[in-house]
């Protein structure tokens, strides 16, 4: 096994796109600064999509083979060596001659991939340039190109402290996931007050994880995936969340910078992959993730064995919470994998990244003198929110409450709850600044609830502020409040 090469600055792009012909269009550029130019080239490339599709299906069945073989078991050499010359006839082509030499001279650095939504089906990872897999030579993410109709909503900036939440073991039948999620928790424990980490294991449903979505900077899952197409789903306790359900809250609240899904399925190996289609799980679920607005997916793109998978989950956020990378540390990951089970096992191999790889996760920055100083800003603005509780003016009191919950501080939870009134006040006025306030409010402690908008006419706030009331008089806003005060 090669070791894995020093960290390169390299940064590479390569963009795909689909005419709908026998041939791509495609956009290569980056390297090192010194390489870039204000010019961009493009070249169409002949392509073969019966050659594509025989050599892709025929990956995976290889593959399958290799996952049905028993942990303990050697897989054969022969597989992987299959691996390989499948790998290097799609790299061949796949990749312009021209751009080969770019990509062997940036061992160790990032590889951009964007791709047309029709040509995610391939295993653009496992492409071999004669020497080694593409994802590991480099650390790659791909970017999906979807029509501009197709919106997103962007993720705000993280800061401290983290909020990541652990799903491990939903349905308490994964023990090897449930020693993920608690590896992990140990992990960010170590950051003190740097994160808040949440582990929520056995008899976690739908709602549950739905409402981890909605509260995260990062999410972990770690436990089965089922179904095909725009059906992929996580499985959870009495039930499941499906692709479709998931972008149907596209807009309602703002998602997790970080999603990954550390998923299998090994009941089923005898089933498709649903990777033929382009519409396979991971891609499914990624699709939905990026299009409410998740920067960074992580799932597997066929079926990897539990203990493979808790090992790759904790390599990967060890390497991430150490400083690295988004790619860089989930390319750590594959080659601890390699090193632990075998090069020819192929767990390295079935993990995704769809995101800029090159990203790094911005309260986690490798400056500890930085982290200090964001940790100081953090207590001033606690310290000033305390003493604004003790103003004469009901205003003032109310919205250093809701800094000091927006802040996981549990100090400011029951003024906010006796003084509500202000927020009502706030979101009725006829001044636009003030129900500019009253809008920042309800993003903070009513997140789900973006109908409201203080430029909109009068009736539609009228309605707006209505449904905040019936959620403020439900049970819900007081559990809601009390997740929103401990770091969730």
């Amino acid at each position: 096994m090669r070791p894995v090469d020093q960290p390169s600055s390299t940064k590479l792009n390569l963009q795909y796109w689909d005419s709908g012909n026998d041939s791509l269009r495609v956009i290569t550029y980056g390297g090192r600064s010194a390489d870039v130019t204000t010019l961009k080239t493009f070249e169409d490339i002949a392509v073969n999509r019966q050659y594509l599709r025989s050599k892709t299906d025929e990956l995976f069945a290889c593959l399958r083979r290799v996952a049905r073989a028993p942990l303990g078991r050697s897989p054969r050499n022969s597989d992987l060596d299959h691996t390989r010359e499948l790998g290097f006839d799609l790299f061949r082509e796949l990749v312009p001659a021209s751009f080969r030499a770019k990509l062997a001279a940036a061992a160790g650095g990032h590889l951009l991939l964007s791709i047309d939504r029709s040509l995610s089906w391939i295993p653009w990872e496992l492409l071999f340039d004669g020497e080694e897999f593409l994802c590991r030579r480099v650390s790659m993410g791909r970017i999906l190109l979807l029509p501009s109709s197709v919106g997103a909503v962007e993720k705000q900036t993280i800061r401290l402290p983290l909020r990541h939440f652990s799903i491990s073991d939903p349905e308490g039948n994964l023990p090897a996931a449930a020693d993920e999620g608690r590896s992990i928790l140990e992990l960010l424990l170590e950051l003190g007050d740097r994160a808040r980490p949440v582990l929520l294991s056995r008899r976690v449903g739908p709602i549950g994880f739905i409402d981890s979505l909605k509260r995260a900077d990062v999410l972990h899952f770690a436990g089965h995936l089922d179904g095909f197409d725009d059906e992929a789903a996580v499985r959870l306790f009495e039930g499941t969340c499906t692709a479709r359900q998931i972008e149907k809250w596209n807009g309602r609240f703002s998602f997790p910078a970080l999603v990954f899904l550390n998923g299998c399925r090994s009941s089923s190996l005898d089933e498709p992959l649903g990777l033929e289609k382009g519409q396979g799980r991971a891609f499914g679920l990624a699709s939905a993730l990026l299009i409410c607005g998740v920067r960074h997916f992580v799932g597997t793109i066929w079926e990897i064995k539990d203990q493979v998978a808790s090992r790759a989950g904790v390599s990967f956020f060890r390497a991430l919470y150490s400083g690295e990378s988004v790619g860089r540390a989930l390319r750590r990951a594959r080659e601890s994998l390699a090193a632990e089970f075998g090069e020819e096992a192929m767990g390295w191999g079935g993990y995704v990244l769809y995101g800029d790889p090159a990203s790094k996760v911005s309260c986690l920055a490798s400056s500890w003198d930085l982290l200090q100083d964001d940790r100081i800003a953090l207590d001033e603005r606690c310290s000033s929110f305390k003493q604004n509780l003790r103003s004469s003016q009901p205003k003032e009191r109310f919205l250093a409450a809701v800094g000091l919950v927006k802040l996981g501080d549990r100090g400011g939870l029951d003024q906010l709850k006796r003084e509500i009134v202000v927020l009502f006040e706030l979101l009725e006025s006829d001044d636009l600044a003030s129900r500019q306030q009253g809008e920042a409010v309800v993003r903070v402690i009513c997140p789900f609830n973006t109908t409201y908008n203080a430029n909109l006419e009068r009736p539609a706030r009228q309605r707006a502020t209505a449904a905040i009331k019936a959620w403020w008089k439900s049970g819900n806003a007081e559990d809601d409040l009390d997740q929103l005060a401990c770091g969730f």
